[in-house]
């Protein structure tokens, strides 16, 4: 299939997000939509349409595998271009920005190295032997904290926050708790009048607020240590390019200069250092070619910092966007979809809670006889009843000669699977448990 037959086969919706090429343009767009698709063509069109160098497009994906799938789908269309075009995640963005501005990122990391768990484990132990620490250590156990600790970091990271920024949050945060009601007696009790704080409470936030305090110290002497041993952090090369290009206005400018078309996917799962990436880049740009597609009912990296508020903070940002809804579905059956956007509609901080999705494809239950009209919820009294509900469910199906092969079950929990490899084939239901 050439370009033009591509772009022929469309739908109307994903035509405009392709064909508009200029100004900040928000979509959101439902899962089976043909995201991928669309951001491939649009890359193709733009290099079309404008006397666009393919190194001025910058397309940031969230994998390193959807930004491989995305490169050969783009290499089918326009061939070897397509290597010229900067497709990557953000960490290999930032990577590439540090490899090209060498004098300015350099002395950051010369003579470092990537540090693997051993060399953080190694920096936490030398820091935490090096004084006494009140909430990071014990006696009994100097590496109780070390997991809780570099999850915070990770965390803190994600988030754009360095110690000064954290030393400078926790009066903020001090001021919420302490303003929480719960903390204060709603009558008198023993010696306390209505109004008085809870002494248990007053302890606790004191001791919460002491001890962010001293993660800001220990995180100052983790990362020293750290570098002095010769390593730098994963995280630290996303925040290292935001610095920078907060405070150095020709870096910020040059990059400005050379992607003049920015795309990134699956917006929704970005965490704010990422998104201060993107502010950079536009910051100051009138009407910037920023284009974000992103789902508001699908962030699935909220522990990496994600946030469905990203569809929020665009809206802010560019009130001029053009918003467009991918409403298409091309990869679930409308009875999944139907089903699935029941629960989603329930949510109370959609970006569209109108929005629903269609399929392009059959109904696939019409073609089992005797088979329900639509996909239902069933709640059981205990485990027992919920897997011989199950083992009636899938015998009847297999009498009417589906293949079990073609039965799915889906478990929370991985011990789940262990369970039901072995009540299952109890019953003449063979499994293959993965």
């Amino acid at each position: 299939m050439n370009f033009s037959d591509l772009k022929s086969h469309l739908n109307p919706e994903q035509r405009q997000a392709v064909e508009q090429i200029y100004g900040p343009i928000l979509v959101l767009a439902g899962p089976g939509t043909g995201k991928t698709q669309m951001l491939t063509v649009r890359i193709a069109e733009i290099l079309a349409q404008t006397d666009a160098n393919p190194k001025n497009i910058l397309c940031l994906t969230f994998t390193d595998s959807g930004a491989v799938a995305m490169r050969n789908r783009l290499q089918q269309w326009i061939g070897a271009a397509a290597y010229q075009v900067p497709i990557s995640t953000f960490h290999s963005f930032c990577q590439r920005v540090m490899d090209d501005y060498q004098a300015i990122f350099l002395p950051k990391v010369q003579n470092r190295t990537l540090a693997d768990d051993l060399a953080k484990a190694q920096a936490y132990q030398s820091v935490i032997r090096s004084q006494k620490w009140e909430f990071f250590d014990s006696v009994y156990d100097e590496w109780f904290a070390r997991r809780d600790f570099l999850g915070a970091l990770g965390n803190l990271k994600l988030e754009n926050v360095t110690p000064p920024r954290l030393r400078e949050l926790i009066p903020e945060e001090q001021d919420r708790l302490e303003a929480d009601p719960e903390n204060f007696y709603k009558r008198k009790y023993r010696d306390f009048a209505a109004g008085d704080w809870k002494p248990q409470a007053r302890a606790k936030i004191d001791q919460k607020i002491a001890k962010m305090y001293e993660l800001a110290a220990l995180w100052e002497a983790y990362e020293k240590k750290l570098g002095d041993n010769g390593y730098y952090d994963f995280d630290d090369q996303i925040n290292w390019v935001v610095t920078e290009l907060k405070t150095n206005e020709n870096l910020r400018r040059d990059l400005q200069e050379q992607y003049q078309w920015i795309l990134v996917d699956e917006y929704q799962d970005t965490n704010a250092s990422q998104n201060e990436i993107i502010w950079q880049l536009t910051e100051g740009v009138d009407e910037p070619n920023l284009f974000a597609v992103g789902d508001d009912d699908q962030s699935i990296y909220r522990f990496q910092g994600a946030s469905v508020a990203n569809i929020e903070t665009f809206r802010s940002k560019f009130p001029t966007r053009t918003e467009i809804n991918l409403i298409r579905n091309y990869r679930s059956h409308q009875d999944i979809l139907t089903t699935a956007y029941n629960s989603v509609s329930r949510n109370q901080n959609r970006a569209d809670p109108e929005r629903n999705l269609i399929a392009s494809l059959p109904r696939f239950l019409d073609s089992i006889p005797d088979a329900p009209t639509t996909i239902f919820r069933a709640t059981f009294g205990s485990r027992y009843s919920e897997i011989n509900w199950m083992v009636q469910h899938i015998k009847k199906l297999m009498d009417q000669n589906i293949p079990p092969h073609e039965i799915a079950i889906l478990v929370r929990k991985n011990r789940e699977i262990g369970e039901l490899a072995r009540e299952l084939p109890k019953f003449g239901i063979p499994v293959s448990a993965q």
